[in-house]
């Protein structure tokens, strides 16, 4: 009996722990909701909207929306872009975006093994890099590329550069 209640006790703390992690930074995914793309966890601080072989698709971040399009030779129509801070969405055309931060929530790592070789990792594509991260304004994109680098650009700038 008693580790029955245990488990349960740690049970709540933990969905606890990931419900408060979730509200604080709206980093954590949909529930199974997958980008059209390239099938990784969409972020809720990533999430972006878009029109794409005539239907409305969700893509893990604005990165791979674009790399969607220029692969596919079609166009994507970003309809929103998610405020990295708030999570909240904001259209594409009052958008900033910093590009090239060293925050990227698409990208996963392996952790190196044993540095024995003191050879460097291997670099390999991802079509979410650099990283494009949208703010609502341009005091939340300074800010964030003064803490996390990057280059500030407008949706216009990033549009162009996404065309097929």
């Amino acid at each position: 009996m008693k580790v029955g209640i245990v488990m349960r006790r740690r049970e709540f703390w933990g969905f606890g722990f990931l419900s408060i992690l979730a509200a604080c930074r709206g980093t954590v995914s949909r529930a199974g909701e997958l980008c059209h793309a390239c099938q990784r966890p969409v972020h809720g601080a990533t999430r972006t909207v878009a029109f794409h072989e005539g239907k409305r698709m969700t893509f893990c971040c604005p990165a791979c929306a674009i790399s969607e399009s220029k692969q596919e030779g079609q166009t994507v129509e970003v309809l929103s872009l998610t405020d990295f801070d708030t999570g909240k969405e904001i259209p594409p055309d009052s958008a900033l975006l910093v590009r090239g931060s060293d925050v990227n929530p698409c990208a996963e790592h392996a952790p190196p093994g044993p540095a024995t070789d003191k050879r460097p990792m291997q670099v390999t594509y991802d079509r979410c890099a650099p990283g494009l991260l949208a703010f609502p304004n341009r005091a939340a994109a300074e800010t964030f590329a003064r803490n996390h680098g990057g280059t500030i650009l407008t949706w216009k700038d990033v549009r162009g550069a996404a065309k097929p």
